[in-house]
């Protein structure tokens, strides 16, 4: 299933320059937690907090991330309960 709110643009191999999250625009180069905190509503304690709930390394580079981490995130921004 697609997600609705992640479109990766520009792609060269692995690397990804230009990813869209929830309707902003990050660039691939910054690490996870402060590409995150770039959305607005997501301060960078909760990015971070996200991360960690997706279990994803956030030394990682926003250009890195693969599809399935980025569906995780919008799964938990969607649904932070976790009730469905």
């Amino acid at each position: 299933m697609e997600s609705k709110c992640a479109i990766r643009l520009v792609e060269e191999g692995q690397f990804v320059h230009v990813l869209r999250i929830f309707n902003s625009n990050i660039k691939g180069t910054m690490k996870v937690g402060f590409a995150l905190s770039i959305v607005k509503g997501i301060g960078l304690r909760l990015a971070h907090i996200l991360l960690k709930v997706a279990r994803i390394d956030p030394t990682k580079r926003a250009g890195e991330l693969t599809q399935d981490e980025v569906n995780r995130l919008n799964e938990i921004v969607s649904d932070p309960k976790g009730t469905t």
